[in-house]
């Protein structure tokens, strides 16, 4: 029994050092970092288009070779995806340029009127094509004949 008596005091003595210990620790506060500043004002740009020398591509497939001009040019982009031209109809203005570009994993070109041979394009490979003369220009995929486009380009 004594050696019972002898435990308990021992367990409650660890206990009470315990609490000692614990309560003669600083204390810490946490505290919640301060909220970040939103800004109440909207900065807007504008940007305009000035009319320079700027190179005009010349598209032989996969180079471009660049001559000097003085028109605006404005670059269009048509996705070919899930076997599919992403714009059926396409207005362009003369010397504009046109950039196709594949997102499918299967092969497609761009092939038709004024030129237009793009020759097999895979996954991201891309084809580009000034349109410097008015008109309409129909063309298609030579792989899947379903997949048919239109541009028209005025002066």
């Amino acid at each position: 029994m004594k050696n019972k008596n002898i435990a308990i005091i021992i367990a409650v003595a660890v206990v009470l050092l315990l609490i000692i210990y614990l309560l003669s620790m600083p204390n810490y506060e946490v505290v919640s970092p301060a909220p970040t500043p939103v800004a109440s004002k909207t900065k807007t740009v504008t940007t305009t288009a000035k009319k320079t020398t700027s190179p005009t591509p010349t598209v032989v497939q996969g180079s471009v070779n660049l001559a000097p001009s003085t028109s605006i040019k404005t670059v269009h982009n048509i996705q070919i995806k899930n076997y599919s031209y992403d714009t059926k109809v396409l207005n362009v203005r003369t010397g504009d340029v046109v950039v196709w570009r594949n997102q499918d994993s299967m092969l497609h070109t761009v092939s038709g009127d004024g030129g237009l041979e793009s020759g097999p394009m895979g996954l991201a490979q891309s084809y580009s094509f000034t349109f410097n003369t008015p008109g309409t220009y129909n063309y298609h995929c030579k792989y899947h004949p379903n997949m048919t486009a239109t541009i028209v380009v005025t002066p």
